[in-house]
């Protein structure tokens, strides 16, 4: 869908904080005595509004601590290049997808934040789950094995998966793509 419609734009505040986890800034939100902790790995614009009020949301319905750590450590696309309709755009689309999202990075980085997130609450932290959005959201189905310690995982408007990823996918994972995503 990313390809074919602009990006929306919203104004909201998060209710969140900032703190460093695994070396990365990360976005955090939800209550100290949550028993269960969910990592959030977001779209290619980082941390936008639409995200953070995603992660504020889940966070408060849920009664978990979400996550969210910068792996693009600030280098983000620029909503002008989508749709990547001229060839000015594709380019310059192309070139960051060649960049800073690495699936390899997101998935160390990540998973160094939700391990650093739920040390810090050993005793009560009992319950990790996954939510990628976009090149999220194949992050985060790489790590859905058997040996990770998720009990749920799932992606929106998902990206970077790949066939095999469905053999390697050992948990409850649920996958919603937008109506122009096949």
């Amino acid at each position: 869908a990313c390809r074919t419609i602009p990006p929306v734009r919203a104004e909201y505040s998060p209710i969140g904080t900032y703190e460093t986890l695994g070396d990365l800034k990360t976005y955090k939100i939800g209550p100290v005595n949550a028993t269960a902790a969910i990592l959030i790995v977001y779209n290619i614009f980082g941390f936008c509004p639409q995200i953070l009020q995603g992660a504020d949301l889940l966070a408060q319905a849920t009664n978990a601590q979400a996550y969210m750590p910068d792996f693009l450590n600030g280098e983000v696309a620029d909503h002008s290049w989508l749709p990547p309709d001229t060839e000015e755009k594709m380019k310059a689309f192309s070139i960051f997808i060649q960049g800073p999202p690495c699936i390899p990075r997101a998935v160390c980085g990540t998973l160094a934040v939700l391990n650093n997130a739920t040390e810090r609450n050993r005793s009560r932290i009992n319950r990790r789950a996954a939510l990628g959005f976009c090149l999220g959201c194949g992050a985060v189905a790489s790590q859905a094995g058997a040996e990770n310690a998720f009990v749920a995982a799932g992606g929106a408007h998902p990206s970077f998966m790949y066939p095999d990823d469905g053999t390697t996918i050992t948990i409850l994972f649920r996958i919603h793509p937008s109506k122009d995503e096949d």
